[in-house]
């Protein structure tokens, strides 16, 4: 695994370490193999589900806004060039 800190810019992260840099790999991951943000917001919310028990939510996009409530410890807000990456649980 690669170091993921500087590839990903972390705006805002309720989580363990642990589990950020898991969720910053799975953001990689997913951000190479697919280009539509539906496909990556879908594939990252289900390697999240199977490895850290669900259900997570994700919204990938580029300009939009969002306020959620999520369970303590479970949340990222990440952004990789232009594109933002919110999960939560």
């Amino acid at each position: 695994m690669t170091d993921t800190a500087q590839q990903i810019n972390v705006k805002l992260c309720d989580m363990s370490s642990e589990l950020l840099k898991d969720a910053q790999y799975i953001i990689l991951e997913n951000l190479k193999k697919h280009s539509n943000e539906r496909d990556v917001a879908y594939y990252i919310k289900r390697e999240l589900d199977k490895r850290h028990t669900g259900p997570w939510h994700c919204v990938v996009g580029k300009n939009f806004g969002i306020f959620v409530t999520h369970e303590e410890g479970y949340y990222l807000q990440a952004i990789k060039g232009q594109i933002t990456i919110v999960v939560w649980k």
